[in-house]
């Protein structure tokens, strides 16, 4: 890397909502030690990639696209400094080195603010630079460098970590144990995304409604930021059943901008498979909490995980997971085949559900949930709903998020991009719907 030249950068992010914050601050981090972005792997001096390890194919993103950035170094691109970050470097470590990939900066998920240090560093001696420290500070980013891929929703990282032993997950390995942020950092976040013109903020966190600081539990937060002036959506993911308590069923019922919708994994429908995976309820109970918050907020509109083909799991206990899924009525779903991960508990049980048995059950499980989304959004056409719109799709159309998170496509001019306007639902598929825009709202 030339050091006299403007230096450039590129995140590739696979994963969750917290890789994608994860990313934003590395980007803050960069800029803010003069590096500008590039448009692609060919014209960026440092490509950091950050990583996801909790399912198996998102950990191989990973070494495929180190073997092509190997190769861009080999054949033009020989200055090319190539930095991987996240959970699997956290997870691999120094593995990754060790199998002769183009790795100049290894960082684990704590450590992000030393990037730039580390680049430096390797580029002083030659060799790989490595931080993969756990104890270091997980929010020792400064929030004012944070780089928004979003100019209307902005993701303000409550907790890391996770204190449950789920058997399939290796989150707290990856992430560590849970660390709860302190509350006024949180506020005062916000408070500065609203003045910056942030329209929504999205809390985040690994559990995110486990949270606890003091005395204050995660619905006290929630209290806390809605009560923040001039913002206008409030959400948070993602949530254990566990935590679902008639405190935080009440608050998505009383709270202003607190929007209904909520991510809350099952993972299985089987009360033996959930037992196996160490989920901490029954199928009774999960049913329960729903319950519980269908009596406080009747259409709050609600998305789960699911797992098929764990160890053990029988065509009956699938059947179970279908029924489920289908008696609850989830607005959206994402599904994924088991596949053993490193360290886990679930990786000295015996993977016997073949894969031909794995695709098939994933392939049912999604077109039956396209089909119940698709019946239920239909139901929803006349309806008209606040849109805060968030993207330009094409000249002269827009589309945005409604409260429930559903998304709506309008003709719209660019500049409605951050403002809620109303419109009534037209048309609907299963994943988003059309709208007719009526007058904006202020």
């Amino acid at each position: 890397m030339n050091a006299k030249a403007k230096k450039t950068f590129l995140v590739q992010t696979f994963g969750c909502q917290m890789n994608v914050n994860d990313s934003e601050r590395v980007a803050g981090i960069l800029g803010a030690s003069g590096f500008e972005p590039a448009e692609d792997e060919e014209s960026a001096d440092f490509v950091f990639l950050n990583t996801c390890a909790v399912r198996e194919k998102a950990a191989s993103k990973l070494h495929h696209s180190l073997a092509r950035l190997r190769h861009l170094q080999r054949t033009s691109r020989p200055d090319l400094r190539v930095g991987v970050g996240g959970c699997v470097a956290q997870l691999e470590g120094m593995s990754i080195l060790d199998r002769g990939q183009p790795v100049d900066v290894l960082v684990g998920t704590h450590n992000i603010g030393r990037i730039p240090e580390l680049l430096e560093q390797s580029l002083a001696t030659g060799a790989p630079a490595v931080d993969l420290d756990r104890r270091a500070d997980a929010f020792a980013v400064p929030a004012s460098i944070v780089a928004h891929g979003s100019t209307v929703r902005a993701y303000v990282t409550a907790m890391e970590g996770c204190n449950h032993v789920c058997s399939f997950c290796v989150v707290p390995r990856t992430r560590g144990p849970e660390t709860n942020r302190p509350p006024g950092a949180i506020v005062e976040e916000v408070e500065s995304l609203v003045a910056r013109g942030f329209p929504e903020v999205m809390l985040l966190g690994q559990t995110v409604n486990a949270y606890r600081r003091d005395d204050l539990d995660f619905t006290g937060l929630l209290e806390q930021v809605d009560a923040v002036a001039g913002l206008r959506r409030l959400r948070f993911t993602t949530s254990h059943p566990e935590h679902v308590d008639r405190r935080m069923a009440d608050a998505l019922r009383d709270l202003p901008r607190l929007c209904p919708y909520l991510h809350l994994p099952v993972q299985s429908g089987s009360d033996r498979v959930l037992a196996s995976m160490r989920r901490g309820y029954t199928r009774e109970g999960y049913l329960e909490t729903i319950a519980r918050l269908r009596e406080r907020v009747p259409d709050l509109a609600l998305s789960t995980d699911a797992i098929v083909g764990y160890p053990g799991e029988s065509e009956r206990e699938f059947e179970e997971t279908l029924s489920l899924l289908e008696g609850v009525g989830f607005d959206g779903l994402f599904a994924f085949t088991y596949s053993p991960r490193p360290g886990t508990t679930a990786l000295r049980l015996d993977d016997d559900v073949p894969t031909a048995d794995k695709q098939r059950r994933l392939k049912v499980l999604n077109e039956q949930q396209q089909e119940w989304q698709r019946r239920r959004n239909e139901s929803l056409v006349g309806r008209e709903y606040e849109v805060l719109v968030e993207s330009v799709d094409g000249e002269g159309r827009v589309s945005g998020r409604t409260p429930h998170f559903r998304i709506v496509h309008l003709e719209g001019p660019e500049n409605l991009v951050g403002q809620v306007v109303r419109a009534t639902i037209t048309r609907a598929g299963p994943n988003a719907f059309q709208g007719v825009l009526s007058q904006p709202l202020h």
